[in-house]
């Protein structure tokens, strides 16, 4: 067998490959930007595109936007639509047929003011649409072959093939984001009905809403900031199952009772574990099981004094002495009852807030400034 022709047959073998297994990874992943780029790398590797761009269809408009761009100088792509009539993206979205343009100024289809806006020559690309059930979902575009080669049927069959394989993936995924976000908005809504019976409405979000600053500030993963999340939300859900004279004396059962309500909501079972600790503290005087230190999920930590700051300022809203960055009082309480690294997070997120208002303030107070200088010129 000829050299070249043994080197060809083992990029085939080794494109096809990897096919496969973008297929099985891409069948697994849940979140749709992790599926959307993996898609986008796969494209760019067997194909040798120098850039890759995949749109998708809003079918309320009918136009196609750029979702995952991989290249230089995409940031200009983020703001352009195209029409279906519009563009050799259009042209593959209308008709559901894959393209080769191996000349692209030669092309009457290809749209120059995007090579414009993103200061980038299109020498030439292959096109494929992206289906599912024969309905369009998007198109991938590979880019400008490297090496000066010019894009081949071989190329058309490898990214058909992927783009079949992210067009399930796709839906899949966008469906259950959809399910996904109904799902934490149900939550939210039960919760803010829940606190309507008691003297604390939106405390949960409050807490949600601290709790995830000192999240990001620490730097914890998606998958731990989304935890402590839908953890805030209800963690004081066990109060729905004991009525009002159990409340008085079984607060301390609430962590336990409501982690028990939720783990056996699968996509619920780690922030089960949130709950049941979040009144835990450093030192060890928390409840329900006196963990102490590192014992204590990290997630439960920052729950922990994210709840004791909102109980605190709830507290203390009306007193004349009240400050709102808790410099003082507050900041002795938790000095050893909360982790060191939670309470750190805690002054920057403080810090941060307090020169954010400031900034409005004096932001605001030039407006009024201004506002009155122009005034009293009109009135001279």
């Amino acid at each position: 067998m000829e050299p070249d022709m043994v080197f060809e047959n083992k990029a085939v073998l080794d494109n096809l490959s990897l096919l496969c297994r973008r297929g099985q990874e891409l069948s697994s992943i849940v979140d749709l930007d992790t599926v959307l780029n993996k898609t986008m790398e796969t494209a760019c590797e067997i194909c040798g595109g120098e850039a890759a761009s995949l749109l998708l269809l809003d079918k309320k408009s009918q136009e196609l936007y750029f979702k995952v761009t991989l290249g230089k100088k995409v940031a200009p792509l983020r703001k352009i639509r195209l029409k279906l009539s519009e563009g050799i993206a259009g042209w593959v979205a209308t008709h559901k047929k894959a393209l080769i343009v191996n000349d692209a100024n030669t092309d009457p289809r290809h749209l120059g003011k995007v090579d414009q806006m993103t200061d980038f020559v299109t020498r030439n690309l292959i096109c494929v649409p992206i289906l599912w059930e024969s309905e369009i979902v998007g198109v991938i575009e590979v880019i400008n072959k490297k090496n000066n080669e010019n894009f081949s049927e071989k190329d058309i069959e490898y990214l058909t093939i992927l783009a079949n394989q992210s067009g399930a993936s796709i839906t899949v995924t966008s469906n259950m984001d959809n399910l996904h976000n109904f799902f934490i908005n149900m939550l939210e809504i039960f919760m803010m009905a829940a606190e309507t019976l008691g003297s604390m409405q939106g405390h949960s979000i409050r807490v949600a809403r601290l709790a995830t600053k000192l999240a990001r500030e620490i730097g914890v993963d998606d998958d731990l900031y989304k935890d402590i999340y839908y953890a805030c939300l209800i963690h004081e859900i066990g109060k729905i199952k004991l009525s009002r004279e159990q409340l008085l004396g079984g607060e301390r059962q609430l962590p336990q009772i409501g982690a028990e309500m939720i783990r056996p909501i699968k996509l619920l079972r780690r922030v089960a574990d949130l709950i049941e600790a979040h009144d835990e503290k450093w030192d060890g005087s928390g409840y329900p099981k006196g963990l102490k230190g590192e014992d204590i999920p990290l997630g439960s930590r920052i729950i922990s004094l994210a709840e004791d700051y909102e109980e605190y300022k709830e507290e203390e809203a009306y007193r004349k002495t009240y400050d709102p960055y808790f410099q003082g009082d507050f900041m002795r309480k938790i000095e050893k009852t909360h982790d060191p690294q939670v309470v750190a997070a805690f002054v920057e997120v403080r810090r941060k807030d307090r020169e954010r208002l400031e900034y409005m303030k004096n932001t605001q107070k030039e407006r009024i400034k201004g506002s009155y200088d122009y005034l009293k010129t009109q009135d001279d």
